[in-house]
């Protein structure tokens, strides 16, 4: 939606009656062509970015265009669903946790399709792929099994003992030279879906 500049206007000036009540404020973003405003569930009359509507929230850009975006708590209820299924606590594989993943991430993609912003859903790609790192790492468990699986999928020695030498460390070291032994490929091939495009 394209919409020129806002233009600020003071509210008691605004017909004849008093905009305000007790109970409820009327606020507007008042344009040349449209006034845009959003219901709460009190009744009161608030900009729309400042309302969540069905786990979207809306921003101005700066060329005056209304863009979607995923409201924070919306986000957080998502990561927290991810992290259930994520649980190292689980002894899951990384298979069936990424078939678990497929079988919910593209029905939530598709609900936020109307999303412009695919740095959002680079972040969250980003975010799981670290999760399901750290978790192999859990399920290695040893500094001796880290290092001997690492080096068997390419790594150095150097470097696998570098990650052994923290074994416990697992979210520490799920985001450095474990990328190498376990690249965003495997999980390609695990059926783990993505949500940027």
């Amino acid at each position: 939606m394209r919409l020129p500049a806002p233009v600020s206007h003071n509210p008691s000036s605004r017909g004849s009656g008093n905009p305000e009540t007790p109970s409820s404020t009327l606020r507007w973003a008042s344009f040349p062509s449209a006034t845009v405003l959003a219901v709460s569930a009190k009744c009161s009359l608030t900009l729309i970015q400042e309302r969540k509507f069905l786990g979207y929230t809306f921003w101005l850009s700066s060329k005056n265009e209304f863009r979607c975006m995923i409201a924070s708590k919306t986000l957080k209820t998502m990561k927290a669903r991810v992290r259930q299924m994520t649980s190292r606590m689980r002894g899951r594989s990384l298979a069936q946790i990424c078939l678990d993943l497929r079988a919910y991430l593209p029905g939530w993609k598709a609900y936020f399709r109307l999303v412009e912003l695919e740095s959002v859903f680079r972040e969250l790609d980003s975010w799981i792929r670290h999760r399901l790192r750290a978790l192999q790492l859990k399920h290695w468990d040893h500094g001796p099994t880290i290092f001997r699986e690492l080096q068997a999928r390419g790594m150095s020695a150097g470097d696998a003992r570098r990650v052994a030498g923290n074994a416990s460390r697992y979210w520490h070291n799920s985001k450095m030279l474990i990328n190498f032994a376990l690249p965003n490929k495997l999980f390609d091939e695990l059926g783990l879906p993505r949500l940027a495009t």
